[in-house]
């Protein structure tokens, strides 16, 4: 096949791949076009999830087209969304060839899972620890694993793998840990979850001082290579959920051995975090970015509460 289809045309001949070769049922590749909103809850979720990790927008009128696979309804089946308009663009670049390469991986990924989540012992490797805002999330958090600081959520999420800008993760729901048997308390599931996370995606930081120094990740260093002095703009090498390397407890104890005593925290979104001297006055030039927008990062937006961390917790000031 050469790379002179159309859209519509690409759109059906990747519907024909999954439906007609690959066999999935036809109810399983549902078609969203940008700018439409999925009445099915999950499909409503997967849009919402899609639209945050890739365009900072929290909401489930989609950004972009795209296919949603996998049944609506089955508890344990990972949604997988595939970008249509990414995936045409890399077709007139390389030829169908390259589709079809993508489309076979995305298959063997999507079934090597169907079978690889239905046990702990497949998935505690994989567990990992997001943040979302907790009052913007509280909805599809009904039934979901997750520890609440303040109006921050840390949840527990399942890493299914990515292929080409198309993610495949779940959030983990209690009907998901009741399939596996056993007894697996939150508190264990959340501390091995981070425990993955911080192993996976170590955290990285940058120098800030002024506006005019705002050029995060052109500077990143480790935390030992920090000075008290400084206000330090922290994510992680996973930069989209970046802002969850504040919670890793090797952190937090760096932190409060580098500045001697408590810390500020400020979210600048779900990617970053202004971190400062708890000794020092309230930090007015965090806050000051996060409020203007100067931050420009490519999370949603976390919390607007500037936080203090003694040690101990994490508290409002």
């Amino acid at each position: 096949m050469e790379n002179a289809l159309t859209y519509e045309e690409f759109i059906q001949a990747v519907r024909d791949d999954l439906i007609v070769k690959k066999g999935y049922p036809p109810e399983n590749v549902r078609f969203y076009a940008k700018g439409s909103t999925p009445q099915n809850p999950r499909d409503a979720d997967s849009a919402r999830r899609w639209n945050r990790e890739n365009h900072g927008a929290e909401t489930a009128e989609l950004e972009e087209d795209m296919l949603i696979i996998g049944a609506e309804d089955a508890p344990m089946t990972s949604q997988v969304g595939f970008a249509l308009l990414r995936a045409y663009e890399k077709y007139q670049r390389d030829g169908w060839d390259a589709t079809q390469k993508t489309l076979d991986q995305m298959d063997g990924n999507v079934r090597n899972l169907q079978g690889s989540i239905m046990s702990y012992e497949s998935c505690v490797d994989r567990l990992i620890i997001r943040p979302l805002n907790f009052r913007k999330h509280q909805a599809e958090l009904r039934d979901a694993i997750y520890r609440r600081i303040g109006d921050i959520a840390l949840v527990l999420y399942l890493e299914l793998g990515s292929q080409d800008h198309n993610y495949m993760t779940m959030k983990v729901l209690h009907d998901h840990v009741a399939i596996w048997g056993g007894t697996y308390s939150d508190e264990r599931l959340l501390s091995e979850a981070m425990e993955n996370t911080e192993k996976k995606y170590p955290a990285v930081v940058g120098n800030l001082k002024t506006l005019e120094e705002l050029r995060f990740m052109e500077d990143v260093r480790t935390l030992d290579q920090c000075t008290f002095q400084d206000m330090i703009m922290m994510s992680n090498t996973n930069s989209v959920n970046g802002a969850i390397a504040i919670f890793y407890p090797d952190v937090q104890a760096k932190l409060l051995e580098l500045y001697g005593g408590p810390f500020y925290v400020v979210f600048a979104n779900t990617s970053d975090v202004f971190v400062s001297d708890g000794r020092r006055p309230v930090p007015t030039l965090a806050r000051d970015l996060v409020s203007s927008g100067a931050t420009n990062g490519i999370g949603e937006s976390l919390s607007n509460k500037t936080y203090k961390f003694d040690g101990k917790r994490f508290f409002y000031v």
